[in-house]
């Protein structure tokens, strides 16, 4: 504070509590002195950056009304201020990729960590990449780190295998925590995923209605787990729906490979037919390079776009609001201040969305009954 410059604290506790009244607003003080409410905070803080008279305008503004400072606004104010300095609270997010920065090799981890980096940077916290499979880490050692460095809230990123477990030597009960899709499956904390049972129908509806009546669908076993049986058990659920178009002759049965097995495939493509295709990854680049015509020969649709071309057509996960969910799952414990493993975890689905594209044009005027 300048020489010669007193707070108005220090004016006040020289003032008989008798000769202030009623509680009065910082609001009230800014209408009556005729500044802004900034220049009030500043000129009460006696800081040098509000001209002298402003300031004395003020402060004899303040006395004449009553004004006195508010106890908890002002330590929460001091703390946001300290926070401003010190920088952002880190909230750690948790990969386990085979490399250290693997995960942003993977367009749907990358989007989902943009996600929460932006909604992390609006609500004043930072989002840092931790490895859980450094040399020498283990989930106690890196709970530990956190610990030390005094972060309290977790996001886990999607896992590269399904079925992934970090052991209770992680110390949970430290933590406010929250992961990114169904690979993780212990310990069991609340999560933020798409719709994945909506994933499938919004793509057998939009082929539908583009007049397509045989549509196949192919995935791997480590998709099915992934997505908690919900694509699969979608796709069946539609051909078995009343309102469904295709006769049971038409129906083709989903394929489901252990990883990707080339000749499997090409062998159920061929006997089966689909005039459209459910798939994801590389599946409709391997059918053209098969001499499959997309979509003249067959229609495609890719299950998740993230990463394929803008001119796929598909279903749209909305990863990046995906993570800004997952995130928010985090901080909403923290301001409840929640830690360790809720007793009943809660699950955020992010609704998905058709994105138009070449591969899957109309047929014709030819639409079903059916919805997702």
């Amino acid at each position: 504070m300048p020489e010669g410059r007193a707070s108005f604290a220090s004016v006040m506790s020289n003032r008989s509590p008798a000769s202030v009244s009623a509680r009065v607003t910082l609001a009230d003080v800014a209408a009556a002195a005729g500044c802004s409410l900034m220049t009030v905070s500043r000129a009460l803080r006696g800081e040098g950056v509000v001209a002298e008279a402003t300031q004395r305008r003020v402060m004899e503004t303040a006395v004449r009304l009553g004004y006195r400072p508010d106890p908890e606004v002002a330590r929460l104010m001091g703390r946001l201020r300290a926070s401003r300095v010190a920088g952002a609270e880190v909230i750690a997010w948790i990969t386990a990729e085979p490399t250290r920065e693997g995960w942003r090799r993977s367009p749907a981890s990358s989007a989902i960590f943009a996600g929460a980096g932006v909604r992390a940077q609006r609500l004043g916290f930072r989002l840092e990449p931790f490895w859980l499979c450094e040399r020498g880490m283990t989930p106690a050692r890196l709970g530990g780190v956190l610990r030390s460095r005094g972060i309290r809230g977790v996001l886990v990123a999607p896992m590269p295998k399904s079925g992934t477990r970090i052991d209770a030597g992680f110390g949970w009960e430290h933590f406010s925590a929250a992961a990114c899709g169904f690979s993780l499956v212990e310990p069991r904390l609340h999560r933020a995923c798409s719709q994945q049972y909506q994933t499938l129908g919004i793509a057998w509806h939009e082929l539908s209605r583009r007049g397509y009546q045989r549509i196949g669908f192919a995935l791997s076993a480590e998709s099915n787990e992934r997505t908690d049986g919900m694509w699969l058990a979608s796709f069946l659920a539609r051909q078995h729906n009343p309102g469904t178009l295709a006769s049971a002759c038409q129906a083709v049965p989903p394929l489901v490979m252990n990883g990707w097995e080339p000749e499997k495939f090409l062998g159920w493509f061929r006997e089966f037919r689909p005039d459209a295709l459910i798939g994801g990854g590389d599946t409709a680049g391997f059918l053209r390079r098969n001499g499959v015509r997309i979509p003249d020969d067959c229609a495609f649709a890719h299950i998740n776009i993230i990463g394929q071309p803008e001119s796929a057509a598909g279903v749209d996960h909305h990863m990046e609001e995906l993570g800004a969910a997952a995130f928010d799952l985090v901080v909403e414990q923290l301001h409840a201040n929640q830690r360790g493993l809720p007793a009943v975890p809660k699950m955020v689905m992010v609704e998905c969305a058709w994105r138009d594209g070449p591969e899957a044009p109309v047929r014709g005027s030819f639409f079903t009954t059916d919805t997702h």
